[in-house]
């Protein structure tokens, strides 16, 4: 009996391609916070720190997306480019993709989350993210992997670590560990809200040491 299963792969997977496609032909897309990001990973390599750098920690009008920028840096550290990272966007995107596929499937059915995924492949914007540095892929990534493992595979701990790590890359990760930890003192054993609490604050934590 034909399943509509045997269309995600291949539909994810031309997804991927697709956005790989663009990138190859247009490139890296300059928008102006995407530029901001580069120039102040490329500050934070002179000075051989992490961002924010600590000598200029004042001088900042603002901080930007501490991951985004850091994840600039580590591209052109390693390869001198930023196409990688953007390659690596690419994938994330496709996964983010399979993620909210399976979240549809999860609350209505196989059927509606195939028409949500085709809906969600015919998006145009959803092709070109992938060109840019800008923080809201990677955030959208972590935010909906850490949502799947809390609220579907029920992975608290570990849901968690992914919204603390999506919160580095866009500072709004807190909201939605709050709505998980409504959602477990209403519908499940109180003592599981602490789970993704502790794995928010473990990674907040790393992240603040090896920036130490």
């Amino acid at each position: 009996i034909y399943s509509h299963r045997q269309l995600i792969l291949p539909l994810l997977a031309i997804f991927t391609l697709l956005q790989l496609v663009v990138l190859l032909v247009f490139g890296y897309t300059p928008y102006p916070d995407s530029e901001g990001y580069i120039l102040l990973a490329q500050e934070a390599i002179e000075h051989g720190e992490p961002y924010p750098v600590s000598s200029m920690l004042f001088d900042y009008p603002f901080l930007w997306n501490a991951g985004s920028i850091n994840a600039v840096a580590l591209s052109l550290v390693l390869f001198h480019s930023v196409t990688p990272l953007l390659i690596l966007y690419a994938l994330m995107k496709g996964a983010t993709a399979w993620l909210f596929y399976l979240f549809v499937k999860r609350i209505v059915n196989e059927k509606v989350a195939l028409l949500a995924l085709l809906i969600y492949m015919l998006y145009p914007a959803n092709y070109g993210e992938a060109t840019s540095t800008l923080s809201e892929l990677p955030f959208m990534f972590f935010i909906i992997l850490g949502l799947w493992l809390s609220l579907v595979k029920e992975k608290y701990l570990l849901g968690g670590m992914m919204l603390a790590l999506a919160n580095w890359f866009r500072p709004m990760g807190f909201i939605f560990l709050a709505a998980i930890v409504i959602y477990l003192l209403v519908k499940r054993p109180r003592k599981l809200c602490l789970l993704p609490i502790v794995g928010y604050v473990a990674v907040v934590l790393l992240i603040g040491t090896v920036r130490d």
